[in-house]
């Protein structure tokens, strides 16, 4: 259990966003009135670290935190350098390089994840004979959850795209994995290895009661299209509203693949 104190109102709504998300990822159950039973958060206006949200002043019930480490923490979650940016890859997206977890190295860390750990430990250390108490993450006691996203990349026109995939992996002096989907393809030429491949991955999450979201490309598809592995297929061929009606019979969400 947390209080939060007056001090947090005057933040302003980027440190609240970071505020509301490093407290929601510790899992503490945060109370509206004051009470010396409870542990305290305030803001420290003193400038503070990006390593960690916060202050080494914490004293006994009451815990504070970096005001620029709340900012971080809120652009982060926020993604708002890369909503800012006007840099874009070949296919009309914001770069991962924007990123400022990837700039400094750091994009492998659960940044927002270890903020929330380091402020529930800190507020077991702060607490005493104080009330603690963490919520569960997840229904039923759950401690942590997994989401299960399939891409729809190619249906019927898989031939051409292994050809084109071939030529890029031969380009970049790929010669040995080239050669082995040389080989996987050679042997579903007169296969649907597509079909195939959906219905034994369905079948597998039918067995293991696994809700997944399979992502669909929409639109006409070109040779351009095709060669920049965009739109590779037609919503409107026969295969294709086959495997979406297999999908939706399992269960399972359909979302747009931009």
């Amino acid at each position: 259990m947390i209080h939060l104190a007056s001090g947090t109102s005057q933040l302003n709504p980027l440190e609240r966003f970071g505020l509301a998300v490093m407290v929601e990822a510790s899992g503490l159950l945060v109370v509206e009135a004051p009470s010396p039973s409870v542990v305290t958060l305030d803001i420290s206006d003193r400038p503070g670290t990006t390593k960690t949200a916060l202050s080494p002043e914490s004293g006994d019930g009451e815990i504070r935190v970096f005001r620029e480490a709340l900012a971080e923490l809120g652009a982060v979650a926020g993604a708002v350098k890369e909503q800012r940016s006007t840099e874009q890859d070949r296919h009309g997206r914001v770069p991962s390089a924007v990123n400022p977890m990837v700039e400094a190295g750091v994009h492998q860390a659960p940044r927002i994840n270890l903020a929330g750990r380091a402020l529930r430990e800190a507020v077991v250390a702060q607490a005493s004979t104080r009330l603690v108490r963490v919520m569960a993450p997840w229904p039923r006691g759950r401690r942590w959850a997994a989401a299960f996203t399939h891409d729809l990349d190619v249906v019927s026109g898989w031939p051409l795209f292994t050809t084109l995939r071939l030529a890029e992996l031969a380009g970049k002096g790929e010669v040995g994995l080239a050669l082995q989907v040389a080989g996987a393809a050679l042997k579903s030429v007169v296969a649907d290895p597509v079909s195939r491949g959906v219905r034994e991955i369905l079948g597998t999450e039918r067995e293991l009661g696994i809700v997944s979201t399979w992502f669909i490309l929409a639109g006409e598809p070109s040779l351009g299209s095709i060669s920049r592995g965009d739109v590779t297929y037609s919503l409107g061929s026969g295969r294709a509203q086959r495997i979406l009606d297999s999908v939706v019979a399992g269960g399972h969400e359909i979302g747009l693949h931009g």
